[in-house]
């Protein structure tokens, strides 16, 4: 009897996340399908851009240091990982120079719970230097079908005019600078119009 009530329960559980994952996959279908919303996923330009490829890992995050210190009105960063580590510690201290200049300086960073490093703590602080940091998707572990849903966007913003975007996060193994393993990644910098949308 014990084993027949442990097995309904589990499948009880089983069958309301799949009942809710099939819900919203039906949802993001609808959404998809409404022309307005279509329209802001995706940006065209015939504009003239100016595009610069970014291979290897410590030219990238010199770049990105480079644009921050070039920055004289806005700073938006969004990722999916920024670490505690050297490169972050570089990166940070150069944003709290800018917001301490009167740069807007804003950051959203993924709250998913295996890669969070970035704690309500050291937001505060951030906080504190004039830098605005926002968590993305804070719902508790528990909520099975919402904690799935995570940002992996990588982006820099400067000023609406420039955009360094890629797959590298803010950590020692994006940017060459780790001791046990380093990714290959690479990064794409846009110069133009089409950055406003982004």
């Amino acid at each position: 009897l014990l084993k027949k009530i442990v097995l309904g329960a589990v499948g009880g559980i089983l069958a309301v996340y799949l009942l809710f994952a099939i819900g919203l996959t039906v949802l993001e279908w609808i959404v998809r399908e409404n022309p307005k919303v279509e329209a802001s996923l995706r940006a065209h330009s015939t504009a003239p851009h100016l595009l610069t490829h970014y291979d290897q890992g410590a030219a990238s995050f010199q770049r990105r240091l480079e644009l921050v210190a070039s920055a004289k009105t806005s700073i938006a960063l969004e990722f999916f990982i920024y670490d505690v580590d050297d490169p972050s510690r570089l990166l940070t201290q150069a944003l709290v120079r800018k917001a301490r200049e009167g740069v807007q300086v804003r950051i959203l960073v993924d709250f998913s719970a295996p890669v969070f490093k970035l704690k309500p703590a050291y937001a505060r602080l951030l906080g504190e230097a004039g830098v605005k940091v926002r968590y993305y998707n804070t719902s508790a572990v528990y909520r099975l079908v919402s904690i799935q849903h995570r940002s992996h966007r990588k982006l820099l913003i400067v000023d609406g005019e420039t955009v360094l975007t890629g797959v590298r996060n803010i950590a020692n193994d994006y940017f060459d600078l780790s001791d046990h393993y380093n990714f290959l990644d690479s990064d794409l910098e846009v110069s133009g119009p089409i950055v406003k949308t982004v």
